[in-house]
């Protein structure tokens, strides 16, 4: 029989087992599709592959679930493509975006356990990932080569594993409204400039709460909290004219601030209590 795991206009679909989960991973799909079952993987390859403009896949909550390898949805050269309502696990990638444009990853996707990438993108433009789950991968949302990119309202938590957030050659972002929690690094920045991180609330994390990078600049932080860290706010190598606003730094093991070879970046109205340092700045004014 046919695939009766999705419900889409038309498209023909690949083969099942009996238990209706594929032998062989995957769905290609070409227009607005409805999962209608969970989707398990028992060989490599991606569970959903995109291909097509235009298109907005709905799991219906249901799981994707795979074998640590791949990807659960992967984009590829396509625009205008919504992800909403699944629970994907156990692949390489969660969700993979290359080289895309205007990418929605939001109402209520759960994304947890994957190998290495809760949501990784390449070399993309105008994603926006809004209120998520992203739990216990081994990174959060991995972002290489973007540009405008918003990540709003998401939960992200990795019990320590790598980076809730990590921002490389990657310009133009909005971070906003996040609670990461219990993660490596909290959000690291690396040449990321003209990034505005606002009224996040960053907390536990093993290392740094925020690392601004390598010519990170031009850049907004405003209204966050950052506490219980080794170190809540690292500035580190011509990371220069920021603005750091209204910040909470609390309870952070070494430092609340430092700032190395580093200038012209403004503090103020920021709240520094109980850490080791409140502010250490070398070769930096």
């Amino acid at each position: 029989p046919y695939n009766n795991n999705i419900s889409v206009g038309g498209d023909s679909l690949p083969l099942t087992s009996a238990n209706g989960t594929l032998s062989s991973c995957g769905i290609t799909i070409t227009q607005d599709s409805t999962l209608s079952d969970n989707i398990t993987c028992t060989t490599a390859g991606n569970a959903i592959t995109i291909a097509a403009d235009d298109i907005t896949i709905d799991c219906n909550n249901n799981i994707l679930e795979g074998i640590g390898v791949d990807a659960g949805i992967n984009i590829e050269r396509h625009k205008n493509v919504v992800i909403r309502n699944c629970n994907i696990t156990n692949f390489y990638y969660g969700i993979e975006i290359l080289h895309s444009d205007n990418i929605r990853i939001n109402s209520s996707n759960n994304i947890y356990a994957n190998d290495f990438y809760g949501i990784y993108q390449f070399n993309t433009s105008n994603t926006a990932v809004i209120g998520n789950e992203i739990i216990n991968d081994n990174n959060g949302i991995y972002s290489i080569g973007s540009s405008n990119t918003t990540i709003d309202r998401n939960n992200i938590s990795l019990q320590k594993k790598f980076y809730g957030v990590y921002l490389f050659n990657s310009e133009n972002n909005f971070i906003s409204n996040n609670t990461l929690l219990d993660n490596y690094h909290g959000i690291y920045l690396v040449n990321s400039s003209n990034t505005n991180i606002t009224e996040n609330n960053i907390t536990a994390s093993d290392v740094y709460s925020l690392f601004v990078h390598k010519a990170t600049t031009n850049s907004f932080f405003r209204g966050n909290n950052f506490t219980t860290s080794q170190e809540g706010i690292r500035i580190k190598q011509g990371s220069n004219d920021n603005v750091f606003s209204n910040n909470s730094l609390e309870n952070n093991l070494n430092y609340g601030i430092r700032s190395t070879d580093s200038n012209n970046n403004l503090f103020r109205n920021n709240t520094l209590i109980n850490n080791s340092l409140n502010v250490h700045l070398k070769n930096s004014n």
